[in-house]
């Protein structure tokens, strides 16, 4: 693992120094929300592009706003190609380690927020040994197929919940018009 690359791509990721962009918030992350901190893992699944990132990243914000230390929150998302050299739940252990050094709040359970995950090889037996000691609070994010078969099932048996997460649809014109105004030329004003 490249420490001074991870570093970097985690300071990029996560709301740590900076507020990130959030886009149009949906039902989902009220869900996520409500699920957190109840010692399972939350799988958030669906098909490429539904939204599992920015709901990830929208639950982040929330939990801020709340109070939460932003230092006490860890987005990882492997889709990054800095995160590439971590493969393996050993390379994963490196990167919790690398987080648990530079993490403020140590007397309380971290979030922390695994998207793609899938990418990294053994991933259930470090996500269990997290949760079953109690020592953090877990969200993965991946596809249906990745996240939610039979493997993973048994691994996080008793432990494991899933937020299955659908594409954005017209149903969801609503969420959008309640944040923008139509002026002609498309949904671009921000509604104050």
């Amino acid at each position: 693992m490249h420490r001074e690359l991870v570093l970097k791509a985690l300071i990029d990721w996560n709301f740590w120094y900076k507020n990130q962009f959030i886009d149009i918030e949906r039902d989902y992350s009220n869900q996520l929300l409500s699920l957190l901190g109840k010692g399972f893992v939350i799988s958030v699944i669906g098909v490429k592009r539904s939204g599992k990132s920015t709901i990830i990243n929208q639950i982040v914000k929330k939990l801020i706003d709340k109070g939460e230390d932003p230092f006490n929150t860890l987005i990882v998302n492997f889709e990054d190609s800095r995160f590439g050299d971590i493969r393996t739940a050993n390379d994963l252990f490196s990167l919790y380690q690398l987080y648990k050094e530079i993490r403020k709040k140590k007397d309380s359970r971290p979030y922390i927020f695994l998207d793609e995950i899938q990418k990294v090889k053994g991933w259930e037996g470090f996500v269990r040994s997290l949760v079953d000691r109690k020592e953090a609070n877990v969200v993965i994010s991946g596809s249906t197929a990745s996240i939610n078969n039979k493997n993973v099932r048994e691994v996080l048996a008793g432990r494991h919940l899933v937020l299955e997460v659908f594409p954005f649809l017209l149903q969801g014109i609503p969420e959008v018009q309640k944040h923008q105004v139509f002026n002609g030329t498309g949904y671009n004003s921000q509604r104050k």
